[in-house]
C-alpha cells in the first residue's frame, strides 16, 4: 500500500514548479503555479515551494527571453 504522493506526480509536480518559475510576466508565478498544479492534479505544495525557490530564475532569463524574441522576430 502506497502512503503519500507517487514518485511521477512529484516529478509532475517539480516540472509544473519549474515551469512556472520561469514564467515571463512578473509577479504571476505563484498564481500561475496554483493554476497549472490545479488543472494538472497534481501537488499544490510541492508546485509552489519549486516555484518559490526557482523565482530567480526569471529575472536570470530574463534578457535571453527578450533576445531570442527579438531574433526571432527581426526586430
Amino acid at each position: 500500500m502506497k502512503l503519500g504522493v507517487s514518485p511521477e506526480f512529484v516529478t509532475l509536480a517539480v516540472i509544473i514548479g519549474l515551469v512556472s518559475s520561469t514564467w515571463p510576466q512578473i509577479g504571476t508565478n505563484p498564481i500561475m503555479a496554483l493554476i497549472l498544479s490545479w488543472s494538472f492534479k497534481c501537488n499544490k505544495a510541492i508546485t509552489s515551494g519549486v516555484s518559490l525557490v526557482f523565482t530567480p530564475f526569471q529575472y536570470a532569463l530574463m534578457i535571453p527571453f527578450l533576445r531570442l524574441g527579438e531574433t526571432n522576430l527581426g526586430v
